[in-house]
């Protein structure tokens, strides 16, 4: 919503704002009070190309280098072989200590409990349907206890809490009822001032039949490393038993999303380069120019979640959406700078940084200043947003600036061009004059006498009166 309320706000309002701006300009107003101003200040047709920054010209020379390249080349390998390393150490799962602000009682808190309360945690419960079962038969019963026996010492991250069934069997182990008589032992065994607490673990359809039953464990050595192997032990231990149950525990909620969100990571930001794929190929319509922009997004993706894990940020839900954003930042730097290179007639790369390098600078700073104050909110969200931005500026700014220019100077054809804006052009033969604008003076009269003739012979040619030259201009690629 956001993106499309600044598109709407820029097509209406800042262009009407602009049009107006235009108009006072025109009529020599005053920047702030619009009143009519007398200083005039001389308008240049033509600015020579020495006015740029030669700072400029300086980089471009120095990019068009075949050792710079080669020297960019290395660089940018490294800068890939670093980040994918940090890639792949990127700790998952969301960390619930970093949801509550800086200093917080509640992350001391949390730290507390994972130091003191380590060995044994809360409990997890599981939930089995006996429809099917018979609890007569003592075959059915000992299957049970087993299931539970496994999930219960199968792993060093649980431990047995509490089942009635085995409480049950110490008294009938081993024997046989119907089923009528086993319903009968079974409420005997529940009014117990003993074994009533296990009345909530038995639950009874409307005819009397047992539908569910509940088993608890309890949980051990617990941190957010082992909520992952925990729930990958539980869930499948329950699947290889063969019986319609479940397993549950509270991190289970982390561990689900956790495992979704590298997935939901891959995804998006794959969809995404693809999309932009296809938006370069519209606008520029030269296939190893986007596939270089596709390249250089997926480059810069890549840098930036190298340095979230160098700062120790977890990949998350939260650090999932600052990442996909930072797809949209990273486009500015490329395509721009894509299309400037493909669209000029001539020194090329020259013109390209001539024309992008101030507004990429400008942005990037004006972006990294606006989020910077940002870093002193004492939130894991906002400074993972912070970091986010920050990143995929300076990785966005060194790929648009040195890292894909180097990449189209060698990968792209040199001979072909692509034309756009207008279909014409106008260039003047000489500068306007004032008397240009005035309407064409009657022909001079023929001479009367000699002495006039030989008077208009000798005179000076009169200056043509000035017009444009008119020079038409491809619109799709020419040929320098």
């Amino acid at each position: 919503m956001a993106i499309l309320f600044m598109f709407l706000y820029q097509i209406t309002f800042f262009n009407a704002l602009m049009v107006f701006c235009c108009r006072r300009e025109i009529a020599s107003r005053h920047w702030l009070f619009c009143h009519k101003v007398t200083r005039k200040v001389e308008e240049k047709k033509k600015v020579p190309m020495g006015d740029s920054p030669e700072w400029t010209a300086r980089l471009s020379s120095l990019i068009q280098f075949w050792p710079t390249r080669l020297l960019i080349f290395i660089v940018y390998l490294i800068y890939i072989v670093v980040s994918v390393n940090l890639c792949l150490a990127l700790p998952l799962g969301l960390d619930l200590k970093l949801l509550a602000p800086d200093n917080s009682y509640v992350s001391d808190e949390l730290m507390v409990q994972e130091r003191l309360y380590n060995d044994f945690g809360t409990f997890c419960f599981g939930v089995i349907k006996t429809r099917g079962v018979n609890f007569g038969e003592p075959l059915e019963r000992r299957r049970l206890t087993q299931v539970y026996d496994k999930l219960a010492t199968g792993s060093d991250l649980v431990s047995a809490g509490e089942f009635w069934l085995r409480d049950f069997e110490t008294e009938h182990e081993g024997k046989s009822f119907s089923y009528d008589v086993f319903l009968a032992h079974l409420f005997r065994f529940l009014s117990d001032p003993l074994h009533e607490k296990y009345k909530n673990d038995v639950r009874f359809s409307l005819t009397g039949h047992i539908e569910a039953i509940k088993l608890i464990l309890r949980v051990r050595q617990v941190s957010p490393a082992n909520d992952e192997p925990r729930a990958k032990f539980l869930r499948s231990t329950m699947k290889r038993s063969l019986l319609d149950g479940f397993i549950y525990d509270t991190s289970f909620l982390l561990v689900d999303q956790q495992m979704t969100t590298v997935e939901n990571v891959v995804s998006n930001v794959v969809s995404a380069v693809v999309t932009m794929l296809v938006i370069c190929v519209l606008m520029v319509p030269r296939l190893v120019s986007s596939l270089c922009v596709a390249l250089a997004i997926f480059s810069i993706n890549i840098g930036v979640v190298g340095a979230l894990s160098a700062v120790k940020t977890r990949l998350d839900i939260i650090s999932m959406i600052t990442i996909v954003m930072s797809v949209g930042f990273s486009v500015d730097y490329v395509v721009h700078t894509t299309f400037h290179y493909v669209t000029q007639r001539s020194e090329r790369l020259e013109r390209c940084l001539r024309v992008m390098v101030e507004p990429i600078l400008q942005s990037a700073l004006s972006t990294a200043v606006g989020v910077a104050l940002l870093g002193f909110v004492p939130s894991y969200i906002v400074r993972t947003f912070v970091f986010t931005v920050l990143f995929v500026v300076v990785i966005g700014v060194l790929h648009g600036l040195v890292f894909l220019p180097a990449l189209l100077i060698t990968a792209s054809h040199h001979r072909t061009r692509l034309g756009v804006y207008d279909p014409t052009e106008v260039e003047y033969s000489t500068p306007p004059r004032e008397e240009d604008s005035l309407p064409p003076s009657p022909p001079a009269a023929p001479p009367k006498t000699p002495i006039d003739a030989a008077a208009a012979a000798t005179a000076p040619a009169a200056t043509p009166a000035y017009r444009p030259v008119v020079k038409p201009r491809t619109t799709l690629a020419g040929t320098i």
